[in-house]
């Protein structure tokens, strides 16, 4: 993925790229602390004690929502890099 969008005297500056690219490094340790606490407060196993089997279910909604996070995660970081090149570009130009 590329943004094409390149910081410049008539749109946004260089510190406000960087702005965005931080505030995504942020957005991927807030995920980290999110992953914890489903895991901790939802996924645990005490909160299957309904089901029949309830180690099975909690490995299945631990799967969905671990397949989530990871494409969350590949998005983010995607975008994150995204942005880097072209603050990367701007300086060049």
């Amino acid at each position: 993925m590329e943004i094409h969008a390149r910081y410049n005297a008539n749109g946004n500056s260089r510190d406000e790229f960087l702005f965005a690219y931080r505030n995504l490094s942020v957005a991927e340790n807030y995920i980290e602390i999110a992953i914890a606490s489903v895991d901790e407060n939802v996924l645990h196993g005490r909160n299957y004690q309904h089901k029949m089997e309830p180690s099975a279910w909690r490995n299945m909604d631990r799967t969905f929502v671990m397949e989530r996070i990871k494409q969350a995660r590949a998005a983010i970081s995607e975008i994150h890099d995204a942005i880097e090149h072209a603050i990367l570009e701007g300086d060049n130009d």
